[in-house]
């Protein structure tokens, strides 16, 4: 199977209007739950188990000011089931989770509240190795009347691995009756939103999981914003844009014969007086799935 160059853009135009910063007033509600899924032993991630070490990082961040805010963050983790080092070895898989975010507020009043955790234990299907939460409120009228917000935030992970004995792989006693081996396999998936804005009040969330102590537990990847003016009824003023992309590669049995190959992207954007704008995504990938 291969479906090459998936791609949907949703851009909304919008109804003209005399206004302060722009000319154009729209309301957008981009409710998208997207599901990029591998499901069956026949092609599915295989999440790495966790190192006899395991590593934890938390941050929390909380500001309120009139005038400058920056700032700034970036994780990249990578974890093999044997060394790190290319060419992969039999049944080796090395996953990577891979996070950046950076806001630079001038001349407005500015809201920033951000929480940040990395774990790389083992996970569970309901948790997560890299989760992030920000609310982030914008008025640029507080200054000289002029400020903007420019905020970037994407969360990726990428996964590669030989093919393994479903047996060792699967804590699932029957996996093994469906495949004798699970796949190679070889995916990256990107989720993120960039932002320009003079007024409004923004929250997002992203997570991601590729560490797990068997192969039962999916690879996850999860992105939603959710923006809108400082109150009720009035629009956030500026651009807002938010995607994801992704590739997914996998193989049959123990071959490294390619038998499937799924490319997708989709990019939502508004610009003008925004009254909502609404995105949430995810994929998962995994031998077992609920």
């Amino acid at each position: 199977m291969v479906l090459c160059g998936a791609r949907e853009v949703h851009q909304l135009p919008c109804r003209r209007k005399s206004l302060k910063h722009t000319n154009f007033a729209c309301t957008v509600l981009a409710l998208l739950a997207v599901m990029l899924a591998v499901t069956g032993i026949a092609a599915a991630d295989r999440a790495v188990n966790a190192t006899a070490e395991t590593a934890g990082i938390t941050s929390d961040t909380h500001i309120e000011c009139i005038g400058t805010v920056m700032t700034s963050s970036s994780l990249s983790g990578q974890i093999g089931t044997g060394d790190l080092n290319p060419p992969l070895g039999d049944a080796e898989a090395i996953g990577t989770v891979g996070y950046n975010e950076r806001t630079m507020a001038v001349d407005g009043e500015t809201s920033y509240t951000a929480h940040m955790g990395f774990d790389s234990s083992n996970k569970i299907a309901d948790k997560n190795n890299f989760e992030s939460q920000r609310i982030i409120a914008f008025d640029g009228s507080k200054g000289s009347g002029m400020g903007r917000m420019t905020s970037s935030e994407s969360v990726m992970i990428d996964m590669v691995g030989k093919a393994a004995d479903t047996a060792s792989t699967l804590l699932c006693p029957f996996g093994a009756d469906s495949s004798e081996y699970s796949p190679a396999f070889c995916s990256v998936v990107k989720a993120g939103s960039d932002l320009d804005l003079y007024v409004g009040s923004v929250a997002t969330q992203s997570s991601a999981r590729v560490i797990s102590a068997t192969g039962d537990v999916p690879v996850a990847l999860g992105y939603s914003i959710n923006l809108r003016g400082l109150n009720d009824g009035e629009p956030a003023d500026g651009s807002a844009k938010a995607y994801m992309r992704a590739h997914i590669q996998d193989a049959r049995g123990n071959s490294t014969d390619k038998s499937s190959d799924i490319q997708y992207e989709e990019e939502s954007s508004a610009s003008g007086k925004i009254y909502v704008f609404s995105k949430d995504m995810g994929y998962n990938s995994g031998m077992r799935r609920v």
